[in-house]
């Protein structure tokens, strides 16, 4: 008879070893990645210090200033935000590294970021795995096609930029037998500018010069007289602040009066305060406002962001400050529509839930659907001021070409 009631005792506790084996303690099951009853941790990758850093801190701190006044409201449902930046200096390694302490020890709910193009694309397969709702910044048609469930891209496409840049070079200008030209970097967003201005020249019939340029490039001499002997009516530019301002200085100091088109990149108010009376031709597209626009999104942009740092749009107020600005906002209006279940699966179902969003003029309108993750198609043309050492706005938003 013991000897029956010790197999039953044995039986019953190894039942009991299954059971709490295969089914986790309450405190356990309710365990949130990021997320406790009064905190989501979010985390943010960026160029701080690295080749592109002026993109990167930027976007950082308008990110910071819009999780101030988030959290100065109440938070979202009652919850503060806790925002963990990591500085991948423009490097893939190091931005892995930072991803993986993000992810495994401070256990974010979310990812805003990063701010390249190749470590975004890199970063697919690891999002995915670890179910991890990215708020991404990369303008490669990869960025949305296939549709991921976890990628959503803040901005729009290199593609569509290329696509509105033909459009207003060769139907707004109206030039008499034009021949582009196209600078750009070895790096994975250059190549990408590349395919999608092929794919455009060819679709316009029209012929285009490359010239190939490093990303930390001290001296585009070369490169200038290159083009001085090809003779373009009209130069394409994608590159960083720093490139951008040393092609307009060389052409100017070649005389040679090229009008350029730069991509987002290019955009930025530093490209102008730098380059001065230098980018007097230049134009700039992009997905985005600035802060000194008079539209409401602009306005309130730059109200809450004096307040809280008042240095901040004087020293990191170009297009990416706009950039993390609207990443954020959109995260913010995630977690809004989550309500109190707030998980990353919840928060992805939320997104894809936006349709037709009014950022009151900081961009175009905000659409994801849970089957497309397309942000933003809408591209506006910007003038360069030297004078006040800004862009101004000559075009409204508008969308590439139908190539049906």
């Amino acid at each position: 008879m013991k000897a029956k009631n010790s197999v039953r005792v044995f039986k019953l506790i190894v039942l009991l070893g299954i059971i709490l084996f295969l089914y986790p303690s309450t405190g356990q099951a309710k365990e949130i990645r990021g997320v406790t009853d009064d905190t989501i941790k979010i985390g943010s990758i960026a160029d701080l210090t690295g080749p592109v850093c002026n993109l990167g801190i930027g976007t950082v701190e308008a990110q910071r200033n819009y999780i101030r006044y988030i959290n100065d409201q109440g938070g979202v449902h009652g919850r503060k935000i806790k925002l963990i930046v990591e500085d991948d200096r423009y490097s893939i390694p190091l931005g892995m590294a930072a991803f993986k302490k993000l992810v495994f020890k401070d256990r974010v709910l979310a990812l805003l970021g990063p701010v390249s193009t190749g470590f975004a694309k890199t970063l697919f397969s690891h999002v995915q795995k670890e179910r991890l709702p990215n708020i991404s910044i990369g303008l490669d048609k990869e960025m949305m096609e296939p549709y991921k469930r976890y990628v959503f891209p803040t901005t729009g496409t290199y593609e569509f930029e290329l696509g509105v840049i033909f459009d207003y070079i060769l139907n707004e200008l109206k030039p008499k037998n034009p021949k582009i030209a196209l600078v750009y970097p070895d790096v994975e967003s250059g190549k990408v500018v590349r395919k999608a201005a092929e794919t455009w020249a060819k679709f316009f019939g029209v012929a285009l010069h490359k010239e190939v340029v490093p990303i930390s490039t001290i001296d585009l001499t070369s490169t200038v007289l290159s083009l001085k002997r090809i003779k373009p009516t009209h130069v394409i530019l994608h590159h960083a602040t720093s490139g951008a301002v040393l092609f307009l200085k060389t052409t100017e100091r070649f005389g040679i009066k090229l009008p350029s088109f730069g991509t987002t990149g290019c955009t930025l108010e530093d490209t102008v305060k730098t380059a001065g009376k230098a980018s007097k031709n230049f134009f700039g597209f992009c997905s985005f406002s600035s802060w000194y626009e008079d539209t409401p999104g602009t306005k309130m942009m730059a109200k809450i962001s004096n307040k809280y740092n008042p240095d901040a749009l004087h020293l990191h107020g170009n297009k990416f400050y706009s950039t993390g600005w609207f990443g954020t906002m959109i995260l913010y209006e995630g977690l809004k529509r989550t309500g109190k279940g707030l998980s990353g699966e919840t928060l992805v179902d939320a997104l894809e839930t936006i349709n037709d969003f009014d950022t009151h003029g900081i961009s175009g309108p905000v659409t994801y659907t849970p089957t497309v993750h397309y942000m933003l198609r809408h591209v506006k043309a910007f003038k360069s001021d030297p004078q006040s050492g800004r862009f101004i706005p000559i075009t409204d938003w508008r969308l590439p070409p139908s190539k049906k």
